[in-house]
């Protein structure tokens, strides 16, 4: 289940830890490697943080379980663009769900903050609940709206302050995404769909790029990383309205996650 009690660091370690071995790793040896034993040669700490880790990974595609014993799936990306493609691909059905409430994981960024357009929410957990994918599968509780936000924090998507969530995509996260493009300049419309849709949703209730994500990509054009432009006479979608921008150029950046 991806509902788990995690906090992100921890997910990127156990996800390397795995990848770096040659052979399938039991639960056991991965608990040991983790948690910190005492002087009696038992474990000192729970390994309930351990748990929930492999169960999201497993969750999310990128290990697998095979009769208690787990295997990596390398994925040639940064850990945050390997998670998140998971996470799109989960909602979409492009990979099996483990859990039924599994694709509500990444639907939660479009459903409580690009569709309405919003930066900052801090009901969270009464508006997830309002959602009626989410009722009818019994809701979900405030710790795990916690953990969501504590791993969409993590991965470059916004921050938490106080009770609330501020969601605004991190330029180091957005660049590489764009720089997943071979290409030095595509339109705004190809980039949205075929590529940041990927990974994340990007569109609020009116068909226009949302606040989330608007406003990195505003910045990244403010201090030169890319360009926007309205390219003249193109009959491809316009965004940002009302500049009706259709084109974004850049240059290879070096911005890391």
């Amino acid at each position: 289940m991806l509902f788990r009690t995690v906090y992100g660091p921890e997910l990127k370690s156990l996800y390397q830890y795995i990848c770096s071995s040659r052979e399938p790793l039991s639960r056991q040896h991965i608990i040991k490697a983790f948690i910190p034993t005492s002087k009696g040669g038992e474990n000192g700490a729970s390994p309930q943080n351990v748990e929930d880790g492999l169960s999201f990974l497993v969750s999310s595609h990128l290990i697998e379980e095979h009769e208690g014993f787990f295997v990596g799936n390398r994925i040639n990306a940064p850990f945050p663009l390997a998670l998140l493609k998971n996470l799109r691909d989960v909602e979409r059905g492009t990979l099996q769900s483990r859990h039924p409430l599994d694709p509500q994981y990444s639907a939660l960024l479009h459903h409580l903050f690009m569709s309405p357009d919003l930066l900052y929410s801090d009901n969270l957990h009464a508006r997830a609940n309002s959602i009626e994918d989410i009722k009818k599968l019994g809701g979900i509780s405030k710790e795990k709206i916690q953990a969501w936000k504590r791993v969409m924090e993590y991965l470059g998507l916004g921050y938490r302050i106080n009770r609330g969530f501020m969601c605004a995509i991190a330029p180091a996260l957005l660049m590489p995404i764009i720089e997943t493009l071979p290409e030095g300049q595509v339109t705004l419309q190809r980039f949205f769909e075929h590529t940041l849709d990927r990974f994340i949703p990007y569109l609020n209730s009116s068909g226009d790029v949302a606040q989330p994500i608007r406003q990195p990509l505003l910045y990244l054009a403010e201090i030169r990383q890319i360009e926007l432009s309205p390219l003249q006479d193109s009959p491809h979608k316009a965004y940002f309205q009302p500049n009706n921008l259709r084109q974004i150029k850049w240059e290879r950046a070096h911005a890391t996650v």
